[in-house]
C-alpha cells in the first residue's frame, strides 16, 4: 500500500551518528547525455549495447533452485600462489593459474563454462522484483538463526536497492537498477535483531501506485510509458520544450541507491534527490526536512575523522553536460550534527566519474574517459531502442585522469593522469604520505555503465574482469604508477571507519570464485566475501595475504560492511594498527532468488566463517549499497 508522507517530523535530539562509508550511485554522467543541441555533431556508428536482462530473469527465475544450499567452505590463502604438484595444479586438485588475468588466485577452475551455468543462473535469480505488499516487520525468531548474534553488536545495518520493477498487469518492464527502491534494517541489540522492510514513497512512485502502471522514464530502460516515444524523447528529453529548451532530460527519481543515517537525519537517496525518512518505522518524510535531505548528492560518501576530534560526513554530487563539454562536480561537508560547514564547486572537461576518494586535503576522482556515443544518442533513444545510460561510450582517445580538489584553502587543483587504460566506480581507500597520494580501487578493463559484466554475467557475453588495483600518484612530478594488489574479480569494497583516509591493511570485497576450465579467460558470477591484507601500509606493499568465505554453490554474497568492535581501535577515530580489523563483517546473501540471509563475520577470525547467520522474514533482492548507524533505529514500536 501507499504510505502517505509525513507533513512533519516528529522532534528528535540532535547527535552524532556513526556511519560506515558506503558505496555508491550509478547514474550521476548520463543525466546530461542529451542537452547537446541535435545539430551539434554528425551521427556516427559505436559499440552496440548489451542484451536487456528483464526477459532472460523472467525465465531463469522458474529454473532457480528454491532450497536452501548450506553448505560453505572458508579458505586462507597464502601470501603467494602455491607451489603446485603438477604444472597448473594445486594441491587437492585445483588449478591455480601462473598467468593471465587470474595469476595467483584461489579460483576454482574445476568446471567448465556450460558446468558453470547453474552459478551464473542461481546469480542473475537474485534480481527478483518483489512487490510492496511484500513490506513486514518484527523480531528475528530465534529458530531462524543460526551460532550467535554477539551481544557486544549495538546498531543498526541499513540497506537500499532497487526492489519494484515488474508491475501487475502493465506489459513495461524497468531494468533491475530502475526499480522503486526498499529501505531494509536489521536493528542489533542484546543479541536479538529486528527487521523491518519499506518502499521509499518518492513522487513517481506514489503516482505510479495510484495509477497502477508506470508513468515516467527511468535512465537504464530502454522502453517508455510516454507514448509516442519519439516525441518524448526528441522535444521533450533533448530540445526541452517543457523546460525552457534547456535540454537536461527528467528520468525518474526512485530513492534506490543508498541510505545513511547522520546527525539526526535518516536519508534513502538516489541520484541527486534525497528522501528524509522516519528513523523509528522508515515512513518517509520527504526531501527537504533536513540540511542533509535538501541538499543534492548521490550514494556516495565518505566519514572522515578531523584531527580536531570531530568527524564530518563528505558527500559528492556530479553534473555532466555534453553541450557545453563540462562535468560540475560538488562536494558538501556535514559535522556531527548535521550541520553544513562546507560547499564546493569544480568544472572540468565532460567526464564520467563515479565515487570520489577524500584525503586530508583533496576530494579525489577517477576521470573515466568517455564521449557521447553519437548513434544511440540521435537515432536509437529517439526510437526507444536504447536507454539515457547507453548514450555515453568509452573515449580510447585518451588516458585516465585523476582529478585532485582542494578541501581547504591553499592547496592546489591537480590532475595526474595514468598509462593504465582502465575504468572504475567503486573504490577502496586513499590516504596521502609525504609527496605522495594512494588510491586503491577495483578496475574495469571496459566500460560498462549499467554493470553488466555483473548483473547479467553469463560466461559467454558478460562476466566480472576486476582487479583490486593501485595507484600511487607522486604530487610533485606528476607520475602515476599503477600495479594490482589482488586478481580476484572483485567489486563493492569496503574497509574499517579508523582506515578511511589513513594507511590502512584491510580490505573487504566480494568476489568471484569459480574460472572456467575451458577458457582461463572467463570467470564465474560474484559469489563469496574476500579479506585481502597487506603486509604493512609502505604504498608500494605488493605482498598480500588473501582469505574467502564461500557461502554455497547456490548462495551469492551482496556488499560487505564493516562494523568496529571497539571505537577506540576500528572506530572513526580508532587507533587501527592490529586493532584495524578488530570487528564484524555484515552483510546480505542472496539464496539464488528464493530467500536473503543476514551473515556475520569476526573479521579476526574470518576464515571460520559466520558466527551467526540469520534468515530474513523477506526476500531482499539484490541491493546496490548501504550503511551501518551505531545508533539502535527502526526498532520495535514501543521502543525509542
Amino acid at each position: 500500500r501507499a504510505y502517505p508522507v509525513a507533513a512533519a517530523r516528529r522532534a528528535r535530539p540532535s547527535r552524532a551518528i556513526g556511519v560506515l562509508r558506503s558505496r555508491g550511485a550509478v547514474s550521476e554522467a548520463v543525466s546530461g547525455a542529451m542537452s547537446s543541441s541535435l545539430t551539434a555533431a554528425r551521427v556516427a556508428s559505436a559499440a552496440s549495447a548489451g542484451p536487456s536482462a528483464v526477459h532472460r530473469r523472467r525465465a531463469l527465475r522458474a529454473q532457480a533452485p528454491r532450497d536452501r544450499d548450506v553448505k560453505s567452505r572458508a579458505a586462507t590463502a597464502p601470501a603467494t600462489a602455491p607451489v603446485a604438484d603438477e604444472p597448473g595444479t594445486a594441491p587437492g586438485g585445483t588449478r591455480h593459474p601462473t598467468q593471465g588475468p587470474f595469476a595467483g588466485t584461489q579460483l576454482d577452475s574445476s568446471k567448465t563454462i556450460e558446468e558453470l551455468q547453474p552459478f551464473y543462473n542461481g546469480y542473475r535469480s537474485g534480481y527478483r522484483s518483489v512487490p510492496p505488499s511484500d513490506e513486514t516487520f518484527g523480531y528475528i525468531d530465534e529458530s531462524a538463526i543460526e551460532g550467535e548474534i554477539p551481544t557486544e553488536l549495538l546498531g543498526t545495518l541499513l540497506r537500499n536497492g532497487p526492489a519494484y520493477f515488474e508491475r501487475e498487469g502493465d506489459d513495461l518492464a524497468k531494468r533491475y537498477l530502475d526499480g522503486d527502491g526498499m529501505v531494509t534494517s536489521v536493528a542489533f541489540k542484546d543479541g536479538k535483531a529486528f527487521f523491518r522492510n519499506k518502499f521509499v514513497q518518492t513522487e513517481c512512485f506514489i503516482a505510479e501506485q495510484k495509477a497502477g502502471k508506470y508513468l515516467e522514464p527511468s535512465i537504464f530502460t530502454a522502453d517508455d510509458p510516454r507514448k509516442p516515444i519519439w516525441w518524448h524523447r526528441t522535444a521533450v528529453d533533448m530540445v526541452g520544450i517543457d523546460r525552457g529548451f534547456t535540454g537536461d532530460p527528467q528520468m525518474k527519481h526512485n530513492g534506490a541507491y543508498n541510505v545513511m543515517n547522520w546527525g539526526g537525519s535518516l536519508v534513502a537517496v538516489d541520484y541527486a534527490k534525497p528522501y528524509e525518512l522516519d528513523p523509528d518505522n522508515l515512513d518517509t518524510i520527504g526531501h527537504g526536512a533536513s540540511e542533509l535531505s535538501s541538499t543534492k548528492h548521490t550514494s556516495h560518501y565518505r566519514v572522515m575523522a578531523e584531527k580536531d576530534g570531530s568527524s564530518r560526513l563528505v558527500t559528492m554530487l556530479n553534473n555532466i553536460n555534453w553541450r557545453n563539454h563540462t562535468t560540475t562536480s560538488n562536494f558538501c561537508e556535514f559535522d556531527e550534527q548535521g550541520k553544513k560547514v562546507s560547499d564546493r564547486t569544480f568544472t572540468f572537461p565532460a567526464a564520467y566519474v563515479h565515487d570520489m576518494i577524500v584525503t586530508d586535503d583533496y576530494y579525489v576522482l577517477f576521470d573515466c574517459p568517455v564521449r557521447m556515443h553519437l548513434k544511440n544518442t540521435f537515432i536509437n533513444y529517439p526510437q526507444g531502442k536504447t536507454s539515457l545510460s547507453e548514450s555515453i561510450a568509452e573515449d580510447t582517445s585518451r588516458k585516465p585522469m585523476f582529478r585532485l580538489f582542494p578541501r581547504h584553502d591553499g592547496v592546489e587543483e591537480k590532475v595526474i593522469s595514468t598509462d593504465k587504460f582502465c575504468f572504475s566506480y567503486h573504490h577502496v581507500n586513499g590516504w596521502q604520505e609525504g609527496d605522495k597520494l594512494i588510491f586503491d580501487t577495483t578496475t574495469w578493463p571496459k566500460f560498462t555503465l549499467y554493470f553488466l559484466d555483473i548483473v547479467d554475467a553469463d560466461g559467454k557475453v558478460f562476466w566480472p574482469k576486476m582487479s583490486f588495483t593501485r595507484f600511487v600518484l607522486d604530487l610533485k612530478t606528476g607520475a602515476c604508477d599503477a600495479f594490482d594488489l589482488d586478481n580476484h574479480p572483485c567489486e563493492y569494497p569496503a574497509v574499517a571507519p579508523c582506515a578511511t583516509g589513513r594507511p590502512y591493511r584491510h580490505a573487504y570485497l566480494c568476489t568471484s570464485a569459480h574460472a572456467a576450465a575451458d577458457n582461463d579467460e572467463v570467470s564465474g558470477p560474484i559469489h563469496q566475501l574476500t579479506k585481502v591484507s597487506m603486509k604493512n601500509t609502505d604504498p608500494y606493499c605488493k605482498e598480500v595475504e588473501v582469505q574467502h568465505y564461500y557461502p554455497g554453490d547456490t548462495r551469492f554474497c551482496m556488499e560487505p560492511l564493516f562494523i568496529p568492535r571497539s571505537q577506540e581501535t576500528s572506530g572513526v577515530h580508532g587507533s587501527g594498527g592490529d586493532g584495524e580489523d578488530d570487528g564484524w563483517l555484515i552483510g546480505m546473501v542472496n539464496n539464488a532468488g528464493s530467500t536473503t540471509d543476514v551473515i556475520i563475520i569476526d573479521c579476526k577470525d574470518f576464515a571460520s566463517g559466520p558466527v551467526a547467520t540469520l534468515h530474513l522474514p523477506r526476500y531482499v533482492p539484490m541491493g546496490v549499497h548501504g550503511s551501518f548507524s551505531a545508533e539502535y533505529i527502526c526498532g520495535p514500536d514501543d521502543e525509542s
